[in-house]
């Protein structure tokens, strides 16, 4: 089976214990931070040209040797790597369709990372998120998807200063898992002008479970729309149910949310910028590049060639002025709940979401609106299993934490995903796999 195989059955409703990576069992071995584990990385990934053992690499998988400083610190200690991959709206590497009927997404770029976590076909896997490239598949797939502070992974491509959104991050199972793969990737190098100085090691001490007093003492934002955006019904009940779960287990739960004017603009004329830089690279490979692409990222492209310096600037302006707001914000507030996704898992035969609730999307990005404003913020944000939509198909809740509380943001994470054990549901591969599956 691939990731881009079609699941085509909903969730049912039984559960299965996570999985704590310090204890998994890969076959016949145990395994542990100490020892290799099984990891799907992103196909642009670098990786250190250590080669792993063949017997836990998939078919067809290559390590490339790096050519930048920067190194996965999840590969120096000891991960090994398999090829997975597959995106939603990408043909070349195939549609990645989620555990849900018909033939659902499994959402773009890391669809396929979540798929092959989702099917248990690996424990862990990395991805890049930059308008929701974790969180948006880790909803559609009922995983976690974890997209960190800016400067906590390391970074040596593209700005390094200027329109600085894109950051990797650890998709898993479950919280836990996800909080040790962070701790191997996470980490301050020295030829990235913003990281963080803490290391990974750090993040180990989100694996304490929140006490009833510390919960108690949680003040968590809600909002269904953030602002006016159009969500689908039941994501809305599904996240306001989330809401309504964190505050019986102790937290003081207001509807309020920052105010993100202007965030969506400056996700998209930052976002064009980077991909200008992408438009100088392909006239150096092919001249003809805007006859063999596709009209969305033709239109994209374009958008960043066409980009006046007053353009720029005012972006990075509104940029320092919506991080500033977001930052009073959260001077009252430890976390900030609201949806992952704006729609349920859709079908995989759409490229993509035009309209919501008969609002139509005015581009292919704007349908992913929920994640791209919170990255223009900078804040790290988590994509938890949430709920189940009444076909089944899962839904994601984003928690958003202050500026540079990863930790305090995984431990809310954590909290949550205990209290509703919505990840421990499992899909139901038996009519796809059949005696196949051990």
């Amino acid at each position: 089976m691939t990731a881009s195989e079609t699941l085509q059955h909903p969730f049912p409703p039984f559960r299965k214990p996570p999985v704590f990576v310090p204890r998994i069992q890969f076959g016949r071995q145990a395994l542990g931070p100490g020892g290799l584990l099984p990891l799907h990385l992103r196909q642009n990934r670098r990786v250190v040209p250590e080669q792993p053992p063949a017997r836990l690499l998939a078919p067809g998988a290559r390590e490339r040797p790096r050519r930048r400083p920067s190194r996965s610190p999840s590969a120096d200690r000891g991960a090994a790597t398999a090829a997975a991959a597959a995106a939603h709206f990408r043909p070349l590497g195939g549609q990645g369709c989620a555990p849900g009927p018909p033939v659902a997404s499994a959402g773009g770029s890391s669809g396929g990372a979540a798929v092959a976590l989702a099917a248990d076909m690996l424990p862990l896997a990395d991805g890049s998120d930059l308008g929701g490239s974790l969180r948006n598949p880790a909803s559609f797939c009922n995983v976690v998807g974890f997209r960190p502070s800016i400067g906590r992974m390391p970074f040596s491509r593209g700005f390094g200063w200027y329109g600085r959104m894109v950051t990797s991050g650890p998709m898993a199972k479950n919280v836990r898992d996800t909080i040790l793969l962070f701790s191997v990737m996470a980490g301050p190098h020295g030829s990235d002008p913003l990281t963080l100085a803490d290391p990974g090691t750090t993040f180990l001490d989100a694996l304490e479970p929140l006490e009833s007093s510390d919960l108690g003492r949680l003040r968590i934002g809600f909002s269904k729309d953030l602002g006016g955006l159009p969500i689908d019904p039941e994501v809305t009940e599904i996240t306001a149910t989330a809401a309504a779960t964190m505050e019986r287990m102790g937290a003081t739960v207001v509807e309020s949310a920052p105010d993100l004017k202007d965030a969506m603009e400056v996700f998209q004329v930052q976002r064009a910028a980077g991909l200008r830089l992408l438009a100088k690279r392909l006239e150096n490979i092919d001249p003809n590049w805007r006859d063999t692409i596709k009209e969305t990222a033709r239109w994209n492209i374009e958008k960043g060639l066409a980009l006046t310096a007053d353009e720029l600037m005012n972006a990075e302006l509104k940029r320092s002025a919506l991080y500033s707001r977001v930052a009073q914000y959260f001077e009252h507030y430890d976390a900030l709940i609201i949806p992952a996704a704006q729609v349920p898992p859709f079908d995989a035969n759409l490229d993509w979401v035009s309209e919501i609730n008969g609002v139509a999307m005015p581009t292919y990005i704007d349908w992913m609106a929920v994640c791209c404003m919170i990255s223009a913020t900078g804040l790290p944000s988590i994509s938890v299993p949430g709920g189940f939509t009444r076909q089944g198909l899962p839904v994601g809740v984003q928690l958003v934490g202050k500026p540079r509380g990863d930790l305090a943001l995984l431990r809310i994470a954590a909290a949550f995903e205990s209290a509703t054990a919505h990840g421990e549901r499992q899909p139901n591969l038996n009519p796809i796999l059949g005696n196949r599956r051990g």
